[in-house]
């Protein structure tokens, strides 16, 4: 019998500071379930398992070991900051569920793997195959075959950013000058913030954004509550 729910993240040795500080703000809402993280040397077992598939963007495989033991895996990157529940994420109305990737002015640009969920195995399995055959065709990887499959119509996908909450992935500079606080909680673009996917800077050696000096004080001080 499977397990109802887990989240799950890949987070290599390089990524600790950052997988620290993402399951520190996850454990603040959502204590009771499980944080399941993979490393380098799942991917080394993997390659094993499956030695036909190119796991060089492993979420597609790493969504498939879950989904043979959990009605609900929900992937969360290692570098995200959790800000409030994720209550959007644990309804029933779909198969797959992601956060939008939107370009800096504001454009909708499709699916962001960075956060997703699924309830389908059988979604799971296709894109471990396609991501393994397919990535290189895209300059995003696997975020291009998740929109591939999601223009497909197969699967009932999900947006999970609405009026109550935003799970929007952005342009970095745009959200770190536009978060505001309500009453306590981070804001922007006019709704309260789920996750904060902006905590690490790629294009080079992995480094953490530590935030003091890149956003105004009282939202240094509200995501420095977060992560500590």
């Amino acid at each position: 019998m499977k397990n109802k729910v887990c989240f799950w993240t890949w987070a290599s040795k390089d990524f600790e500071q950052a997988y620290q500080r993402m399951s520190a703000s996850l454990k603040k809402f959502h204590p009771d379930i499980e944080l399941i993280r993979f490393t380098e040397e799942d991917l080394e077992n993997g390659k094993k398992e499956y030695p036909h598939l190119d796991l060089h963007h492993p979420y597609g495989y790493l969504s498939v070991k879950i989904g043979e033991k959990y009605d609900l895996g929900i992937h969360i990157d290692s570098d995200i900051v959790v800000c409030s529940p994720l209550s959007e994420v644990f309804e029933c109305d779909y198969d797959v569920a992601y956060s939008p990737f939107y370009t800096a002015v504001r454009g909708d640009n499709g699916a962001c793997p960075g956060f997703y969920a699924s309830r389908s195995q059988i979604f799971n399995i296709e894109f471990m195959n396609k991501v393994s055959t397919d990535w290189k065709k895209y300059s995003d990887g696997d975020q291009g075959v998740m929109n591939e499959m999601l223009k497909a119509g197969k699967y009932k996908f999900k947006n999970l950013d609405c009026p109550n909450g935003s799970y929007a992935t952005d342009n970095a500079h745009y959200i770190k000058t536009n978060l505001y606080i309500v009453d306590g909680k981070l804001y922007c673009a006019g709704k309260p913030i789920r996750i904060l996917h902006i905590t690490a800077r790629w294009g080079q050696k992995v480094k953490q954004l530590d935030f003091k000096g890149e956003v105004e004080e009282n939202v240094f001080n509200i995501i420095n509550s977060l992560i500590t």
